[in-house]
């Protein structure tokens, strides 16, 4: 399933779900919930359906699709209908094929539908506004993770350009709201360190970018997978090897056992010095380092963190 971002006039985003289709072994899938057998002759040639007096394509056999999908009283309104794939083909499509599509999504979809999102503070981060410190503000700041986007709108307002990516878009719908009722230069989009070929598009574009550059991770690389982590680097490869540094703030395992404002969420633990061994191996440099308590306080909880810059132009 792929999803297209439109914003409206008021500045609000909507998306329309479009839903992927293709034949495997003998078996139709129809992304992400059916799968069945289904004749190639009841998909094509394309015929014509008339919706709301518009003509539309359509399967050359819609009724076996509808039967396939919904079953056989498809044709009688069901509201507790609900899928039922079976676990070998769930294994196949959401843990195989799919997985690095859908790792981790539901719980940061829910997490900006739910009071977790209230909670989040509107201020920047200590982090954003220790960075800024720091940058000139002709700078371009991407932020990879950037949640809410408080910090992006941070950032625009401090003058910078600003990027903000993010897996979950629910989260940065009322940022880009504000950002066009304020006129800043800003513009968020999906993203997806699961994916490569996602990765390398942004990350040479970015690479492209007539002005000076930072990359900014804030609470991101204990979020990641390892496959993910190693895509973070190739990003900020590809978009600092030009000039420019990366700013990165991460839990460390320190803060394994400590209380969490936000409770038990998938948090990947990597001790500092692995990062910073991955870095330099993907030709970063390391230009700060530093890890401690007293940094990203929140609440009444006080995160042992680490900070580190890096960069990879000569």
């Amino acid at each position: 399933m792929f999803k297209v971002f439109v914003t409206e006039s008021a500045s609000a985003m909507r998306h329309v779900d479009i839903f992927s289709s293709f034949c495997c072994e003998g078996l139709y899938h129809l992304v992400p919930f059916v799968t069945g057998a289904l004749s190639p002759a009841a998909l094509l040639p394309l015929g014509v359906v008339d919706l709301e007096g518009r003509s539309l394509p359509a399967p050359a056999d819609c009724a076996a699709l509808l039967e396939m999908t919904y079953g056989q009283d498809w044709k009688v309104p069901n509201p507790a209908f609900q899928y039922e794939l079976p676990r070998a083909v769930n294994r196949r499509v959401n843990v195989g094929w799919f997985h690095n599509y859908v790792a981790h999504r539901r719980q940061w979809m829910s997490f900006y539908q739910d009071a977790d999102r209230a909670a989040v503070p509107a201020e920047p981060s200590s982090f954003a506004r220790w960075m800024t410190g720091l940058e000139d503000r002709d700078a371009l700041v991407v932020d990879v993770g950037c949640g809410t986007g408080r910090d992006v709108l941070y950032f625009a307002r401090d003058g910078h350009r600003s990027l903000g990516l993010d897996y979950a878009a629910h989260g940065f719908g009322p940022a880009g709201a504000a950002a066009g009722q304020e006129g800043l230069p800003v513009s968020f989009e999906p993203f997806n360190l699961c994916d490569l070929r996602n990765v390398l598009a942004v990350g040479t574009r970015l690479a492209h970018d007539s002005g000076p550059r930072i990359v900014f991770a804030r609470f991101l690389v204990h979020a990641l997978g390892e496959q993910a982590r190693q895509n973070l680097w190739r990003l900020s490869q590809l978009a600092l090897r030009g000039g420019g540094r990366l700013y990165l703030e991460f839990r460390t395992p320190r803060d394994s056992t400590t209380k969490h404002a936000f409770g038990n969420r998938y948090r990947n633990y990597v001790e500092p010095d692995v990062v910073v061994r991955e870095i330099e191996q993907r030709g970063g440099r390391i230009q700060y380092r530093t890890e401690g308590q007293g940094m990203a306080p929140y609440a009444s909880e006080d995160p042992h963190v680490c900070r580190l810059v890096a960069s990879w132009s000569e």
